[in-house]
């Protein structure tokens, strides 16, 4: 009796086995093996169907970058002297040739006044001996030294206005004034730290292209860019590094963006999408994708007569309402419900079949 039980079990787990096996052979049987071209003997399941037109759209590179200033200078003393006045606080805009930073002008109007002095003098004794030589009292290398002086004299009083138009320190553009270290009564000499300069009337949003991507990418080649405040901006390649990094071998690329309403945009980091090539595809639930047995992707569809076939896709991008993909007729009715009681080849009785009605979708996108 014992012996009986023992062999009844073993009947039953054979069993098991040839009924378990019998149905992942049959699940793989997708793209190499179809089943008979006649009518499906499934139970009468209703499926729904869905036409489907495809769209152009641009597989894109997506990378991170930051924003950065499109022009940012340091201004230095070009004289020295003691800050008299400061016009213009941190954070303020200013204009093109704006007053920042007023030095004192020390012994520098005397100066003035004696170089235009001896000019003036220089030139009185020039035309004296020009004058003389005219009546041949005066030799032409007198004439010539006299000459001399007063190209000296010249310069002189050239080099005196310089240094005092150097005492108004000046924004050379329009921007934001990011940094003033100098304070009134502060000392400053020659080439010493005055300010600091922005212009944002445009950006630049800086990436690190992989180099396998290079090839792609084209100096003035349109880009969108979606800030981390999700603002999306939208400019064009300014700048392709001609040597890759030692470290990373990636390229340093440049986007400028123009900025009109001048937003606070420096520093936020950004993501990049650089569009590189065109497909045609479908925008499908996920759902709808199957795997086969070697573990490619395929997507089922009703074909003329009511034929179930099935095409391998590739998925092109991921979105929250779907993901694009290609490999797809331009027109096809896309099986969108029911369709794991059908295999490729089968024919549907056309009572089955539903059709549904999907959003429409703009005729050519860009990722």
């Amino acid at each position: 009796m014992k012996r009986s039980k023992q062999l009844a079990v073993s009947l039953f787990i054979l069993v098991c086995v040839w009924v378990l096996t019998g149905s992942v052979q049959s699940s793989h049987e997708v793209f190499d093996k179809e089943v008979s071209s006649t009518p499906a003997t499934n139970p009468k399941v209703v499926v729904k169907k869905s036409l489907s037109s495809a769209k152009l759209i641009h597989k894109v590179l997506t990378l991170t970058g930051h924003v950065e200033p499109y022009r940012m200078v340091t201004l230095r003393a070009e004289t020295s002297g003691k800050v008299v006045s400061t016009s213009v606080e941190r954070g303020q805009r200013v204009k093109v040739d704006q007053l920042l930073i007023t030095l004192s002008m020390n012994d520098r109007e005397a100066k003035l006044k004696q170089a235009k002095t001896a000019l003036q003098q220089r030139k009185s004794d020039f035309i004296a001996n020009k004058k003389l030589q005219n009546k041949g009292l005066r030799a032409k290398n007198t004439v010539l030294n006299h000459a001399a002086l007063v190209t000296t004299a010249e310069a002189e009083l050239a080099q005196i206005q310089e240094d005092i138009l150097y005492t108004q320190i000046q924004a050379p553009f329009a921007g934001i004034l990011d940094q003033r270290p100098l304070e009134v009564g502060d000392f400053v000499d020659r080439a010493d730290k005055a300010a600091v300069l922005i212009d944002d009337s445009y950006v630049l949003i800086n990436v690190q292209i992989p180099q396998h991507h290079l090839a792609s990418i084209q100096q003035g080649q349109k880009v969108t860019a979606r800030l981390i405040t999700d603002v999306e901006v939208t400019g064009y390649v300014s700048y392709i590094a001609s040597l890759a990094n030692a470290e990373t071998r990636s390229f340093t690329v440049e986007i400028q963006v123009p900025n009109p309403e001048q937003k606070s945009w420096l520093g936020l980091s950004s993501h990049v999408e650089f569009p590189l090539t065109q497909h045609s595809v479908h925008l499908i639930s996920p759902a709808l994708l199957n795997l086969d047995y070697q573990g490619e992707l395929y997507v089922k569809t009703l074909g003329e007569g009511y034929r179930v076939d099935a095409y391998p896709v590739s998925i092109i991008r991921h979105e929250t309402k779907g993901v694009w993909v290609s490999g797809l007729p331009e027109y096809v009715n896309l099986l969108v419900q029911g369709q794991g009681y059908y295999q490729k080849g089968e024919y549907l009785d056309n009572n089955l079949v539903q059709a549904v009605a999907v959003s429409e979708q703009g005729q050519e996108q860009s990722l």
